[in-house]
């Protein structure tokens, strides 16, 4: 796989951060729509405020999942 083909199928045409973002948003999550993604080479990053420690990691598991990367979490949580 290339780092532009995600592990869960989704439609390569799309940027990448965008299928991130996309995942994000349809988690379900509130907390989970409004955070900011971005990528650097073979990374991406997510940031943002979230309400716990476990949204925190929702959003990594998510972020991994939609992009078959290596992902820099820099949530905050309030």
């Amino acid at each position: 796989m290339t780092s532009n083909s995600p592990a869960n199928g989704c439609d390569c045409a799309v940027p990448l951060t965008l299928q991130v973002e996309n995942c994000l948003r349809s988690s379900g999550y509130a907390s989970l729509r409004m955070l900011k993604v971005t990528q650097s080479q073979d990374r991406i990053h997510i940031a943002g405020e979230v309400p716990s420690y476990y949204m925190k990691q929702v959003a990594s598991v998510l972020a991994t999942a939609a992009s078959n990367l290596v992902v820099h979490n820099e949530l905050i949580v309030v």
